[in-house]
């Protein structure tokens, strides 16, 4: 969802998950930053670019996080 300027993001797997996730275009090129996450949850990317997110949790959990120019 939108919250001024920046975009709150949440991704919430239910398996161990190794993917690239496809973003709207006008995401490329925002930073990131981890609001709150499941400890076996991991974002290896620090930005986005192509319109792709990496995305790698090595058991069920939730991502949040806060993209923003």
């Amino acid at each position: 969802y939108w919250l001024g300027d920046d975009i709150i993001l949440m991704l919430d797997s239910h398996k161990a998950i190794d993917k690239d996730i496809s973003l709207p275009s006008y995401m490329d090129g925002m930073q990131l930053e981890i609001l709150d996450k499941t400890e076996s949850v991991e974002c290896t990317q620090v930005s986005i670019t192509d319109s792709k997110l990496r995305y790698v949790a090595s058991d069920y959990g939730y991502l949040v996080l806060r993209l923003f120019r």
